[in-house]
């Protein structure tokens, strides 16, 4: 692919409440065209967003985009009581665009005092989604040592940023679906 652009003629801008146009300030500068790789069930080992695994939409989709000037601070919501045990948190997710804050799953304490002394809205997990050309499947383990205490799970979608939800889903040791949700169900 040919790619060209007078430094003049372009402009970059920072998110925030007063953008600025980074091309006018940064001298000497470079630009990267990359592909996105195809995915893969590995993970960094820089210890950034883990490699998802690419998988087919069930066709049961949760669209959510957000506005750049307006950010909103989540987009779906729902709580639930956990024991002490060993979970899974995952999520089926292809996201169009990224930008700022991105899109991420996140489950936090709802109660007073949560896990190890968290306090409300103390994030306890935080699964991240990648921008990508397909349905990435993400998940991460995570453990509740003081339950039964309650929690809340969110989808963040913000800062102009784009996805398609098909699923998000906290599962037990005994495989025991825990998010109730009837728009994630799996159609028969």
């Amino acid at each position: 692919m040919n790619f060209a652009y007078t430094k003049d003629k372009s402009s970059v801008y920072t998110f925030g409440a007063s953008p600025q146009n980074i091309l006018t300030t940064v001298n000497p500068y470079s630009v990267a065209i990359i592909a996105l790789s195809s995915s893969s069930s590995s993970t960094s080992s820089s210890g950034g967003i883990p490699k998802g695994v690419e998988e087919e939409s069930k066709g049961d989709l949760l669209h959510i985009n957000s506005n750049a000037t307006y950010p909103s601070p989540f987009r779906y919501e729902q709580t639930m009581s956990l024991e002490s045990t060993d979970y899974t948190l995952s999520g089926l997710a292809k996201v169009y665009v990224q930008r700022g804050r991105g899109v991420v799953l996140i489950l936090s304490c709802g109660e007073a005092d949560c896990n190890n002394g968290n306090k409300q809205d103390a994030v306890m997990v935080r699964l991240p989604f990648q921008q990508s050309t397909a349905f990435i499947r993400q998940q991460t383990g995570f453990k509740i040592t003081n339950g039964p205490k309650k929690y809340t799970l969110r989808i963040y979608v913000e800062d102009g940023s784009e996805a398609d939800f098909d699923y998000i889903s906290i599962k037990n040791v005994w495989d025991g679906e825990l998010v109730e949700n009837s728009h994630f169900e799996k159609k028969t």
